[in-house]
């Protein structure tokens, strides 16, 4: 497997744009686009990467989830019929499109090359995405599907490219011991939301990922309950074999949760206001857990690093090493 990393920056005092470079057989290539989603038909510029993340989560258009402005801006860039009654049937090509164009030719060339090459010796090629740990609020630079990247071609991802995302902290690396098998904790929930639109998901997912991981050189362990008492209780117990791995298997959301006690009811990014009258924060990521009931229990990106990271400080020095590496195969 070939590797060409993709390494994005924002720019000092520069909202609308950022740099992307990689690295060819002559040295660093650079590039400075403009954001990709930018709305200049509206009196105020309008970032449309939220309208775009909304068109991702949709399996079909529905006309209540997007603003009269959001629909004409998606006429405009061929995401929506003219009629605005479904979605264009190329869609995610013209996102991928539109991404691939921002990167200027030279870095596409270098990319091609790259895809070429692979193709050749008929190997996989892997693009690391790499990004800033500061990604400033303006520009966040994560937040754009750069997996969906479509050449002339097709989709990358259709031509023997395979992508991952590697965020670029300051924070040391641990000292991990070499071990000769690896230990995995597999979390499958198999929670829905019919009112999100996400549907339970069948055991047979689950098999295949758990028949997949036994295929290795590992331990595999599957959590009896997908809830995250249940793995808080797992990860504290002293006298268990320590994981080295966590894997996560379920749906994932993008949207807002209502965080009263007792109520924890997720809402599409539009909404500001709970059933319950409470306000509700910022949009986040969230992985779907069950609750002890079987139903689907949000649970925040940060609640999960809270977790995983005061287990780690919990540890002593001369301890067997813990989580190492977290596999999240969720959606958003």
């Amino acid at each position: 497997m070939n590797l060409l990393e993709l390494r994005f920056y924002p720019i000092e005092g520069k909202e609308a744009g950022f740099k992307v470079s990689v690295e060819g057989s002559f040295g660093e290539v650079a590039h400075e686009p403009m954001l990709p989603f930018l709305d200049t038909e509206t009196p105020d510029i309008q970032d449309r990467r939220f309208t775009v993340v909304k068109v991702l989560e949709s399996t079909k258009f529905k006309e209540d989830n997007f603003s009269e402005d959001e629909q004409a801006w998606m006429v405009r860039e061929q995401l929506l019929s003219k009629d605005c009654k479904a979605f264009e049937p190329d869609y995610l090509a013209n996102i991928g499109r539109r991404l691939y164009d921002i990167l200027g030719s030279k870095i596409q060339q270098i990319i091609e090359a790259a895809v070429a090459e692979a193709k050749r010796d008929r190997i996989f090629l892997h693009i690391r995405l790499r990004f800033p740990a500061n990604d400033p609020k303006p520009i966040r630079i994560t937040y754009y599907p750069w997996e969906l990247l479509h050449n002339e071609y097709g989709f990358l991802a259709h031509q023997g490219v395979t992508f991952s995302r590697y965020i670029a902290y300051r924070s040391p690396r641990p000292n991990l011991p070499a071990v000769e098998q690896l230990n995995v904790l597999l979390i499958a929930s198999g929670a829905g939301d019919e009112g999100m639109g996400l549907l339970p998901l069948p055991a047979v997912e689950r098999n295949a990922i758990a028949k997949g991981l036994e295929q290795g050189k590992i331990q595999l362990e599957t959590l009896a309950s997908a809830t995250l008492k249940a793995l808080r209780r797992r990860l504290q117990q002293q006298t268990a074999v320590v994981p080295q791995i966590l894997h996560f298997d379920g749906h994932g959301f993008f949207g807002k949760r209502c965080n009263e006690i007792g109520c924890r009811k997720a809402y599409r990014q539009s909404k500001t206001q709970c059933e319950c009258g409470a306000i509700l924060g910022k949009p986040q990521g969230y992985l779907v857990f069950a609750d002890s009931d079987g139903k689907a229990d949000y649970v925040s990106a940060k609640e999960l690093g809270e977790l995983l990271g005061n287990l780690q400080r919990r540890e002593q020095p001369n301890s067997e090493s813990g989580i190492a590496v977290v596999v999240l195969s969720a959606c958003k």
